[in-house]
């Protein structure tokens, strides 16, 4: 989209896989290239640089299934310290190499949920799950749990701990704050929806700072710094179609 007059966005060019769709997307600035969850069509690494326009597939660089067919439904990719990570619902928490999107590690490793969104910080990442439809095993738990990852030196993930929350079915978003001492998520589909703030003092072992709860659940929620101060921008469920704009300045000190 050109959104050089914002008030009036113009689609300039696009990619279509066929059979597959988009979820969430990273952009490196520094290489110009835009990395995207493609859902059953796995991760996609697509050139963005110079001029935009019209079909754009012969722009996509690299793609990967990390769990191969049938077992790959990626939610939500992060490049941070040199490894491309991504979330897929049905095979897990991936390290990826940027360049080649070859497997460093991960994968395989969250059976008993489905995933959802993740963030990176430092060498500790956090992955969420999801449960909107029922669990991924019958009669198993849902998607109320964040996984907590210990990244080594290479940055390949293994599971430190999972920290759960209770009365909800799915974690939708993940996110560090930029000072790095909160982990913040959205939550929905039950009496625990609403907005949570952890204290990452201990990064493996978040503790809970604050909860502000919404009847409808939070899906997606967007974490910036304006003048100083944090907020958090988050959309309600489709019941009441709406964004709430969250001030979480000073709730983890």
């Amino acid at each position: 989209m050109d959104v050089s007059n914002l008030a009036a966005p113009v689609e300039v060019g696009f990619i279509h896989i066929p059979g597959a769709g988009t979820h969430n997307f990273w952009m490196d600035e520094a290489n110009q290239t835009l990395y995207a969850a493609y859902y059953n069509a796995g991760v996609v690494k697509i050139d963005v640089s110079g001029t935009l326009s019209g079909d754009m597939s012969s722009r996509i660089v690299k793609q990967v299934q990390p769990g191969g067919p049938g077992n790959t439904y990626v939610w939500g990719v992060m490049l941070a310290n040199g490894t491309l990570y991504a979330t897929d619902m049905l095979s897990g928490f991936w390290a990826l190499d940027p360049a080649t999107l070859a497997t460093k590690g991960g994968g395989n490793n969250v059976p008993e949920r489905f995933g959802s969104d993740q963030w990176v910080s430092g060498q500790v990442a956090y992955s969420g799950t999801w449960g909107g439809s029922g669990a991924r095993t019958p009669g198993g738990p849902r998607g109320n749990a964040v996984k907590i990852w210990s990244l080594d030196g290479s940055g390949v993930p293994t599971l430190a701990d999972s920290l759960i929350i209770p009365n909800i079915t799915t974690v939708s978003d993940v996110a560090v704050t930029p000072d790095g001492k909160a982990l913040v998520i959205t939550a929905e589909g039950g009496p625990g929806n609403g907005l949570y703030v952890f204290n990452r003092a201990s990064p493996l072992k978040p503790v809970l700072a604050g909860w502000y709860p919404v009847s409808v659940g939070l899906h997606t929620g967007e974490v910036a710094v304006i003048n100083g101060r944090t907020y958090v921008f988050a959309a309600r469920d489709p019941s009441q179609q709406q964004m709430d704009i969250f001030d979480i300045t000073g709730v983890v000190p």
